[in-house]
């Protein structure tokens, strides 16, 4: 049929049905593409809110303290956290509220302050029970002497704050005798987050602690069987800045913890306890 043959029932469509479903998929192609891009550009910017997330998330648990923190509680109290790390049981005693200070003589374990919430025996003996190594009690130089230079660590309180650190040499010995503080050595562990021990050094398993300090919080760990180089590499794993080592015999009074309701815990589980002249400890009141 020709144009020229229409008749006045019929009609004639002008235009071009190909490039009409051209335009068509061109239409559906630009959507789609347009569609894409949305949906790749909220891909991309919520894979970049996640990474800062993760970011900050990260950044926040690196600097947060172990443990809870005081719970509207005004008084002085040890917390207890039990955790397995690297292989090996920890405990730790984290003190809540409370003045450190270090401590000569056998504390009376039927009279205990009421003040006194964690204690732990700090400085060497040698078998004579004399004190090893520099030791400072409120102020008083015990020991000056007989310091052993393996024994790199060390801890100060001075005006009721409590230094852990590693360094042969320290001007918070002399700084601690001037302000009536508390000094003592003993072996290292951490320093500066890294391992201070050797495997083959003190490889026995037996009973551990360390007085750690982690982003400026000081608490003191316990394990119940470990060398002294796996609990330093445990310590390590669980961020610990500073770690010294703590004198922890099965026989010798070893100290105790308080926790929150007043409950006070002994460390020694045995009734055979020998006393010392220069039996010394580390204490939170």
């Amino acid at each position: 049929m020709s144009k020229r043959n229409i008749s006045d029932d019929e009609f004639y469509v002008i235009g071009q049905q190909g490039q009409d479903s051209n335009d068509k998929k061109k239409k559906l192609l630009k959507i789609f593409l347009n569609v894409l891009a949305v949906l790749l550009c909220a891909t991309v910017i919520t894979l970049i809110l996640q990474f800062t997330v993760f970011r900050s998330t990260t950044k926040q648990d690196d600097t947060e303290p172990i443990g809870k923190q005081n719970l509207g509680i005004d008084y002085p109290y040890v917390e207890r956290l039990d955790t397995i790390v690297k292989g090996l049981e920890l405990t730790l005693y984290i003190p809540h509220n409370a003045f450190p200070s270090v401590t000569v003589g056998s504390p009376d374990s039927t009279s205990l302050p009421d003040e006194a919430v964690l204690a732990f025996r700090a400085a060497d003996l040698s078998p004579e029970g004399e004190l090893v190594g520099v030791f400072v009690c409120d102020g008083v130089v015990y020991q000056s002497k007989k310091e052993s230079s393996s024994k790199t660590g060390y801890c100060a309180v001075i005006d009721g704050e409590i230094t852990v650190g590693t360094a042969e040499s320290t001007p918070l010995f002399e700084k601690a005798v001037e302000h009536n503080g508390g000094f003592f050595r003993q072996h290292s562990l951490v320093a500066d987050g890294k391992v201070m021990t050797t495997e083959g050094e003190y490889s026995n398993a037996t009973l551990r602690r360390a007085l750690c300090e982690r982003n400026g919080q000081v608490f003191v760990a316990v394990c119940k069987e470990g060398t002294m180089h796996n609990m330093a590499q445990a310590l390590a794993s669980l961020g610990v800045d500073e770690a010294v080592y703590l004198l922890g015999f099965t026989k010798s009074f070893n100290g105790w913890w308080r926790d929150a309701d007043g409950k006070v815990e002994f460390f020694r589980k045995s009734d055979e306890y020998s006393r010392y002249e220069y039996e010394n400890y580390i204490v939170w009141e």
